[in-house]
């Protein structure tokens, strides 16, 4: 039980059954001293889910695991005085806290019980893979990385760049694992960027350097990529329609230095497809979970001014909601309260 730090409680809130709970986790866990075990309950934050919250606090605990966070339990002030911890390393955190690293893993616990009388427990483990990692052995050890963006519009690549900078701020250990996801496990799209980073400070620093030049180049600085960028290893490009290369036949170099990684970098963007696994041979690294790409906030309707007033109740057909896209009209004209409730019904009765 050394390497427990977490225990998702059943945690109802209630004065009887809190206090046996938690006596019953001393019980299994009886040392005093140690790292602490955060008591949390997913229950404080949003309510009872009734049959599905045994999955939710499970749920909850992985993510715990995985982010190495546990969010703060809400509305426990007082604390049930039938509830004693001083004896013992379990804590009620009313603020977020992070788990400790560990040689001999993370571990969380869920508890469950049913209406019923029915009593689940699991033990989960954080995931740490086995596998050699890049930083250990990767082609370009001590050397650049080259971090690769598409979208499909320039809006949507400054979009992410700006989460791709948040995401290296809170995981700036993953420089390495982060290249390579972004090079192998992405759809290559028309709007182009490309990043030489040294590391993960200099690739945030190229990040907003890029989010804050971009409003001012025009269109063709930014497709050519013919900009100040490309002086400081950042470059930009847009593949119009399909002129896209074919898959590059030439060897990548290893290691990459700075001026072969501006070379592939610069050649991204212009639409060269690399092969990328080539340039890591038999020590890839992991992939990582990333943000995915962010949607367009673009709204489908017709524009107000094309829009005809064609829902005449007394002539209203089929053949003119076919022709019309009813449906769509009708919430159109509801949301400006251009009808109202009973001609909406008149209309859909004749449907």
């Amino acid at each position: 039980m050394s390497q427990l730090q977490y225990v998702e409680a059943h945690g109802t809130g209630t004065e009887l059954g809190d206090p046996v709970e938690v006596n019953a986790l001393k019980q299994a866990v009886t040392e005093t001293h140690g790292l602490p075990i955060y008591l949390g309950a997913l229950k404080s934050n949003i309510g009872h889910l009734e049959s599905a919250a045994g999955v939710a606090g499970l749920i909850k605990a992985v993510k715990v695991l995985s982010e190495r966070t546990v969010p703060a339990n809400l509305h426990c002030s007082p604390l049930n005085p039938y509830i004693e911890l001083h004896d013992s390393r379990f804590v009620i955190n009313e603020r977020q806290s992070s788990l400790k690293a560990s040689d001999q893993g993370i571990f969380a616990a869920v508890s469950s019980f049913g209406f019923g009388g029915s009593i689940a427990s699991v033990v989960l483990r954080r995931y740490e893979s086995n596998r050699t990692t890049a930083r250990a052995h990767r082609a370009f050890s001590g050397h650049e990385v080259v971090l690769v963006l598409s979208a499909k519009t320039r809006r949507g690549l400054v979009s992410q760049a700006i989460n791709l900078r948040q995401h290296l701020s809170s995981h700036p250990e993953q420089i390495e694992e982060v290249a390579y996801t972004l090079q192998v496990g992405r759809a290559e799209l028309s709007y182009r960027l490309s990043i030489v980073a040294m590391d993960s400070a200099d690739g945030l620093n190229k990040l907003t350097r890029f989010i804050e030049s971009e409003a001012a180049l025009s269109d063709a600085d930014f497709s050519t990529g013919a900009n100040e960028l490309n002086h400081v290893s950042i470059f930009t490009g847009h593949i119009k329609g399909s002129k896209t290369e074919k898959m590059s036949n030439e060897a990548l170099p290893e290691p990459l230095t700075l001026d072969n990684a501006n070379r592939v970098a610069e050649r991204f963007v212009k639409g060269v497809k690399f092969n990328w696994n080539l340039l890591y041979g038999g020590a890839r690294p992991n992939r990582v979970v990333l943000p995915g790409y962010p949607f367009e906030q673009q709204r489908y309707w017709l524009p107000k001014d094309q829009v005809t007033t064609w829902y005449d109740v007394d002539n209203f057909s089929n053949e003119q909601f076919v022709e019309h896209s009813f449906y769509e009209n009708l919430l159109d004209r509801v949301l400006v309260d251009d009808l109202d409730t009973e001609t909406v019904l008149q209309l859909l009765r004749k449907d």
